[in-house]
């Protein structure tokens, strides 16, 4: 038997825009071992969107807090940096 994965149990690489970024701040929780990816300009609107009509302000808000939060983890401090 082939030590293969199943194409089924293959991680996939998710794209995405600002729609469902804006549509679903949560999404990003929601996409299990997957990968996701972002693009700059969608970053960029994101940004301008801060400052929208009430719930795309919000929504924006609420996905850079959780971006800077999941960006924020993933950082360590180097040893040679730590206690400094």
């Amino acid at each position: 038997m082939s030590n293969e994965k199943t194409p089924s149990s293959k991680a996939k690489i998710f794209v995405l825009d600002t729609n469902v970024l804006l549509h679903d701040p949560q999404c990003l929780h929601k996409f299990e071992d997957n990968t996701i990816a972002i693009p700059v300009e969608v970053l960029e609107e994101l940004d301008r969107k801060k400052s929208a009509p009430a719930e795309l302000e919000f929504s924006a808000r609420m996905l850079h807090r959780d971006l800077r939060a999941l960006f924020d983890e993933s950082l360590e401090t180097p040893p040679e940096l730590d206690g400094k």
